[in-house]
This record gives structure tokens, sequence and C-alpha cells, in this order.
């Protein structure tokens, strides 16, 4: 993905028991919590659309069902993010786009 391409605005969904932590030590923090069992350590999940970041969170599966219920969506600048660790997640397989 080039810098071009990053849009100005990502956006990471977690759960309320997170924000805590996340506001002392920043988004990954000083301890990694998994949302998922194939999570790997240092990477953070964002999508370009906040109903999609919001879907991710929905289906997690190493979170207990409580929390479903409790999920907050931040929207995250990117400008002063370092772009070259931003990368596609090579887990998603989008469909090409239908033409109308």
């Amino acid at each position: 993905m080039g810098a071009q391409n990053i849009p100005l605005i990502l956006y990471h969904a977690t759960y309320t028991h997170y924000i805590r932590r996340i506001k002392k030590f920043g988004l990954g923090g000083k301890e990694r919590d998994r949302s998922w069992e194939s999570s790997r350590p240092g990477v953070i999940c964002m999508a370009a659309d906040k109903d999609e970041a919001y879907s991710y969170a929905e289906i997690a599966d190493a979170v207990p069902d409580e929390w479903h219920d409790k999920i907050v969506v931040l929207a995250v600048n990117t400008a002063d993010l370092n772009k070259s660790k931003i990368f596609p997640d090579t887990n998603i397989k989008l469909e090409p786009r239908q033409k109308p």
C-alpha cells in the first residue's frame, strides 16, 4: 500500500475493557491483548470504514462474548504515522468491485 493510498483517518474497533489501557499506553499498549487467535504481537488492525472496523470486533474469537456488546470505534489520524509500517491485511480477501 503506497502512502498516497492511505486515508487520512483509519478506524480501530476495540472494547470498553481496553480503553483505560489504550489511553495510558496507546494502541498496542505494553501488553498485547488479542482479539483473534491468529493475532500477531505488534500488529494493530484498522479499517478505512468505521462500520467495517466495528464488524471485525463483532466477530472476534478471542474475547468474552459479553464484550461484543461493548465495542468502541476509535478514529486514528494517519498524518503523523510512519506510513512504511502500514500494510493491507493479507487475511482479507476483497471481491473485485462490480460494475453497475
